[in-house]
């Protein structure tokens, strides 16, 4: 049944038992696909915060995940703390702790400032 519905387009296959509707982001779509949610710079453009190109797409992994995408294009975050904001992407707060390790100060900034008007 569920291929059925896939082959009619009304579902999107992510991984293995991993479905989502084709409404779904693409960058989530990837993420997910990575084994996390967006995060970091990533998250940033999800949330409306960020509109100029990323190079990679920042994945926010557990840090026991054992089943993730090693790519050149996507950016690993391991994490250990409770995951914050929705499925799609982290939290708006979280994402601006980890710009602020991940990105230059200047891009940090930026994106602070968008959040806070």
């Amino acid at each position: 049944m569920v291929r059925l519905v896939a082959s009619y387009g009304r579902i999107v296959p992510v991984r293995q038992g991993w479905y989502a509707v084709p409404e779904v982001p693409k960058d989530s779509l990837r993420a997910w696909r990575a084994g996390g949610r967006l995060t970091c710079i990533s998250a940033a453009v999800q949330h409306g915060l960020w509109a100029h190109d990323v190079d990679a797409l920042h994945v926010r992994v557990a840090a026991n995940a054992s089943r993730v995408e090693r790519s050149p294009r996507v950016v690993l975050h391991w994490s250990r703390a409770a995951v914050t904001g929705s499925r799609l992407a982290v939290s708006v707060e979280e994402a601006l702790q980890t710009i602020r390790r991940c990105q230059p100060a200047e891009v940090f900034h930026a994106i602070r400032r968008a959040a806070n008007r």
